[in-house]
């Protein structure tokens, strides 16, 4: 588990600027509704503790994630490439040991 750090400063009645870990952030809304510059929206019963987390846009939401959005898909390839030669040669097994001499696939 991992140390987590938050601060959030209200310049003015509806707006805050969010200190995190991550970075600086702006806020603004009415009780109930939150809209986050970092493409957050959070809608909530006030006084309760609950609420709805929503992100709007294709933001990534971890640097894992950023990651993987920014590298090639060739490993995946790969991997493709070498489960359609598994399945031609297990399809030629197949056809060999019901005597015939190759399947094409």
């Amino acid at each position: 588990m991992g140390f987590r750090f938050r601060k959030r400063l209200k310049l003015f009645p509806g707006f805050w600027l969010n200190f995190s870990k991550s970075g600086v952030s702006a806020s603004a809304g009415v009780p109930g509704l939150t809209w986050n510059s970092r493409g957050r929206v959070t809608a909530g019963i006030p006084g309760t503790g609950i609420s709805y987390v929503e992100e709007i846009g294709s933001k990534p939401k971890s640097v894992r994630e950023r990651r993987q959005a920014q590298s090639p898909r060739i490993p995946s390839t790969i991997a493709s490439r070498y489960f359609a030669a598994f399945m031609r040669l297990q399809a030629n097994q197949r056809g060999k040991s019901r005597g015939m001499s190759s399947v094409k696939v």
